[in-house]
């Protein structure tokens, strides 16, 4: 049995690549978020966007790594991650400003 080195990659390697897949899947993050601005929204609306959102993501991101974009696919799914987590924290944040104030 004998072990070879695998082929290089088909694509080259190209570093900006992902802040432009972290930055898509931020937009995506934006995107289904608006509904929130209207004043008759149904969270439920919201709630299936983002879980649309990951499906995409992550069927895209994963398909690009495969594919051999890794760096792209890589970018997407980073910027997936960093949406979830930052979005919820600047809601929240607005939120207590917003209350803090008097405001709504």
């Amino acid at each position: 049995m004998s072990w070879t080195v695998p082929p290089p990659p088909t694509r080259p390697s190209r570093g900006w690549m992902v802040p432009l897949g972290i930055l898509a899947a931020l937009i995506g993050h934006a995107l289904t978020l608006v509904p929130l601005l209207l004043p008759t929204v149904d969270l439920n609306l919201v709630l299936i966007g983002q879980g649309l959102l990951f499906v995409l993501c992550m069927l895209v991101g994963i398909l690009l790594i495969v594919k051999g974009d890794r760096m792209l696919g890589t970018g997407i799914l980073i910027g997936w991650a960093v949406g979830v987590i930052a979005f919820p924290v600047i809601g929240v944040g607005l939120c207590i400003a917003v209350l803090g104030k008097g405001g709504m």
